[in-house]
């Protein structure tokens, strides 16, 4: 019945955040612990893609000399305002950063605006966890959002993921006080998604921030600003998992992606599926 199937989600998600306080929190820490998005909708059962930002989808770099600090904390209150300005310069965008902040560089991944069509017309969770800094995080979503093709009222990223973040309780009521989700720049735990694991497909070019759920994530090579073709491997990837059954957990799904697609690697010490 659903109300067994709710309750066993329940008990298993309990379970998953009970290993991961094991593993990297103590008891105390366990007990602060909420999640980083609202639940999700009732009536939705898609599945949840969990994608990085940097060197996954962009490159962004800083122009010029930049704090290594403010890079990666963020600018102070009236840097987060809206007073960016681009400048289009070939396959590169410069992002001018208000009040004479630092100015970046963003180039967008070949492929980008296929794979956000895929999770737009799948029946897909966009979720965006990055650990990039807050000053231009946003601005890289907008131009994102304006690389897609209008097409379809619904958005590629219904969520984003940043030390920033919002504290949620379980019924999706927010927490007042502010969390500190500091210890998220270390690493990427889908637990506190508040989704069912089973579904959960998380993509990165980095093995620490996949180590929590090696058997449901894909590792992508780093985006170093020349041509290659992973993203749209990683689109035609999605697009099998669409056409796949939700009763088939993901991990079981990763076991039958084509080779021309993905292929095992041991990666440090750990087995994952990695985009070929």
């Amino acid at each position: 019945s659903k109300a067994t199937v709710s309750v066993l989600y329940w008990l298993d998600m309990r379970r998953s955040l009970a290993r991961l306080a094991k593993r990297f929190y103590g008891k105390e820490e366990l007990a602060q612990l909420r999640y980083v998005v609202p639940p999700a909708s009732t009536a939705s059962l898609s599945r949840c893609v969990v994608l990085d930002l940097h060197e996954t989808l962009v490159r962004v770099e800083p122009v010029g000399e930049c704090d290594e600090t403010q890079e990666r904390r963020g600018a102070p209150e009236g840097c987060l305002s809206d007073g960016w300005e681009r400048e289009k310069n070939k396959d590169v965008t410069i992002l001018h950063g208000p009040s004479g902040g630092v100015d970046y560089s963003l180039k967008m991944r070949p492929g980008v605006s296929q794979l956000l069509r895929v999770i737009k017309e799948g029946n897909f969770e966009g979720i965006l966890w990055t650990v990039g800094g807050v000053l231009y995080v946003k601005e890289v979503i907008r131009a994102l959002e304006a690389s897609e093709e209008a097409h379809t009222e619904k958005k590629a990223f219904a969520h984003t993921v940043m030390s920033t973040n919002d504290a949620y309780e379980a019924d999706g009521s927010k927490q007042a006080e502010p969390h500190d989700w500091a210890f998220l720049e270390d690493c990427k735990p889908l637990e506190l998604l508040n989704r069912d694991l089973s579904q959960c497909l998380q993509v990165d070019d980095r093995t620490d921030y996949l180590r929590q759920h090696p058997d449901a994530a894909l590792i992508i090579p780093p985006y170093v600003g020349t041509a290659d073709d992973h993203l749209f491997k990683l689109a035609e990837i999605l697009r099998l998992l669409d056409a796949t059954p939700m009763d088939v957990p993901v991990p079981e799904f990763l076991r039958t992606v084509p080779t021309h697609l993905a292929v095992k690697r041991l990666r440090d010490g750990v087995l994952f599926s990695c985009i070929v």
